[in-house]
C-alpha cells in the first residue's frame, strides 16, 4: 500500500490574475466544482488516511465559494491551515477567515506598477498591498511568496524591505521549468543563494540543487508525485501522475482511499518521474529532495 502524506487540493482553476509564468488560468474551464459538503467529506477521508497537510490551491482559492467554511473545517480536523493567494481579494475576505488561518502566503513579485501589470496581466497591485496591510493590522501571520525569474530578480531588495517593514518572512520560489519558463543562469542562482543569507529569507535549497542538476532524470527519478502525494481536481478527480501533466483523471467514487489504492493508480505509480515529459522537471512540490546537496556558490 502507498503511504501519501500530502494532498494538493485544487479548489478551483479560476483566477483573477493572468500571470505570464503560469498556465492554470489559461486552462480554466466551466467544469463543475465540488460542493462544500463533498470537500468536507474528502478532508475527513484524507485525515483517516494519515495525510498531514492539505495544500488548498488553485487558481485563486479565495474565488472558491465557501472557502472560509472549508478552512474552518480543516482547522477543526487538526490540519494546518496555510494557503497562497495573489492577495487581490484578501482585504474583502479577511474578517471571514480571521482566527482560522495559521499562515497566509501572499504571492507578490514586484512593487513596480508597470512591471506588475506586465507580469500579472491585471492592474491590482494597490489591492494586494492593501490586503497585506490588512493582514498586518489584524495580526495575521503571513509571508511574502516571491516567484523569481530572470525578469524580476532585481526586485528582491525592494521586496525584502517590504517584508522587514511588515515583520514577516520572505519565501523565494524560483519559477518552475514548465509553461515556456526559461531556466536560471548560474549567475542568477548565485544571486539567489547570496540573498538567502538575509535574515528571515527562505530559499528551498533542495530545489536549487535540483535546478543545478538539470532537474528530474527519468532513469533515476526523484519524483514522488503519486507515492507521496494525492492530487485532486476541482471536479473531484485524482490527477495522475500530477496536476501539471495529468494524463489520467480517475473519478473519486465515494472513498479517496479506495480510489487511491485502485489498480489504475498502482499501474501508474511505478512510472512516476519516468515519463518522457518528466525529464528535466524542477517542480519541487513532488520531488524527493532528501540527500540533495545544500546550495553553494557555483563557479561561473
Amino acid at each position: 500500500m502507498l503511504h501519501p502524506n500530502r494532498c494538493y487540493y485544487y479548489l478551483t482553476y479560476r483566477c483573477n490574475s493572468r500571470c505570464t509564468y503560469c498556465n492554470i488560468w489559461q486552462s480554466a474551464t466551466e467544469d463543475k466544482e465540488s460542493s462544500i459538503e463533498t470537500i468536507k467529506a474528502h478532508m475527513g477521508q484524507l485525515k483517516e488516511m494519515g495525510i498531514q497537510f492539505i495544500d488548498f490551491t488553485g487558481g485563486e482559492p479565495l474565488l472558491k465559494e465557501g472557502f472560509p467554511e472549508i478552512l474552518k473545517h480543516a482547522k477543526a480536523l487538526g490540519f494546518p491551515t496555510v494557503f497562497a493567494t495573489n492577495g487581490i481579494l484578501y482585504a474583502e475576505y479577511s474578517k471571514s477567515i480571521n482566527g482560522v488561518v495559521d499562515c497566509i502566503n501572499f504571492s507578490i513579485d514586484t512593487l513596480d506598477h508597470k512591471k506588475y501589470r506586465q507580469r500579472r496581466g491585471v492592474d491590482e497591485l494597490d489591492k494586494v498591498l492593501m490586503g497585506i496591510e490588512t493582514a498586518k493590522q489584524s495580526g495575521q501571520k503571513m509571508s511574502l511568496l516571491v516567484t523569481v525569474d530572470e525578469d524580476n530578480i532585481d526586485e528582491l531588495p525592494d521586496l525584502y524591505a517590504l517584508a522587514k517593514q511588515i515583520g514577516c518572512e520572505m519565501n523565494i520560489n524560483p519559477v518552475f521549468s514548465y509553461f515556456k519558463n526559461e531556466r536560471f543562469t548560474v549567475q542568477s542562482i548565485n544571486r539567489l543563494l547570496d540573498f538567502a543569507r538575509h535574515n528571515s529569507v527562505y530559499v528551498n535549497q533542495g530545489q536549487i540543487s535540483l535546478i543545478l542538476d538539470g532537474g528530474n532524470k527519468t532513469n533515476t527519478p526523484r519524483c514522488r508525485a503519486i507515492s507521496r502525494n494525492i492530487v485532486i481536481s476541482p471536479d473531484g478527480y485524482l490527477l495522475l501522475p500530477c496536476y501539471h501533466k495529468a494524463t489520467k483523471r480517475v473519478p473519486i467514487d465515494g472513498c479517496i482511499a479506495d480510489t487511491y489504492n485502485s489498480e489504475i493508480v498502482r499501474e501508474i505509480q511505478p512510472k512516476e518521474g519516468g515519463y518522457p515529459f518528466c525529464d528535466g522537471c524542477t517542480i519541487n512540490c513532488y520531488m524527493d529532495t532528501a540527500n540533495l546537496r545544500v546550495g553553494e556558490y557555483i563557479p561561473q
